[in-house]
């Protein structure tokens, strides 16, 4: 699972935080909460995706699954 951010709207995207698929980030009844922080790109129009490989993962349990959920976006000028 990786963060990729754009700065030229889309054209070409850079990784900023990545976290290897086999790792465990809590549990479906204890979620861990992350917080990542792109302060590095204060000032600039930004495009952000969220990426899954998963190439070279045997996946053997039907419940194996990566989530994201209430994303909230802070620091952000109106």
């Amino acid at each position: 699972m990786s963060l990729e951010v754009s700065k030229d709207g889309g054209l070409t995207w850079d990784s900023y935080w990545s976290v290897a698929p086999t790792d465990v980030i809590g549990s479906w009844d204890a979620p861990d909460i992350v917080s990542i922080d792109l302060s590095d790109y204060d000032g600039e129009t930004l495009r952000i995706a969220w990426v899954f490989d998963c190439s070279g993962l045997i996946v053997d349990d039907p419940l194996d699954f990566w989530g994201i959920d209430d994303i909230v976006l802070t620091g952000i000028p109106e």
